[in-house]
């Protein structure tokens, strides 16, 4: 699970509701690419899903442990 907050979009100045934050799931190959230090997939990622770039943004891979407890 990916979690992506403080979502800032280049929206060239037009109001658009957009998140502001959001959690992904299910993506193994995308927090493989991540892990693998390419975070760009993750932008390409937003970005084909909103259909609005990004300016920046914070993200964090949570896990399950094998108590099924979210960890980093």
């Amino acid at each position: 699970m990916i979690l992506v907050t403080n979502i800032n979009w280049e929206t060239d100045g037009e109001e658009v509701d957009l998140p502001t934050s959001i959690t992904i799931h299910g993506l193994d190959e995308l927090e493989a690419a991540i892990d693998a230090g390419d975070d760009y997939e993750l932008t390409e990622y937003l970005s084909d899903e909103f259909g609005w770039l990004l300016n920046s943004y914070c993200y964090e891979i949570l896990r399950r442990d094998e108590n099924g407890l979210l960890n980093k």
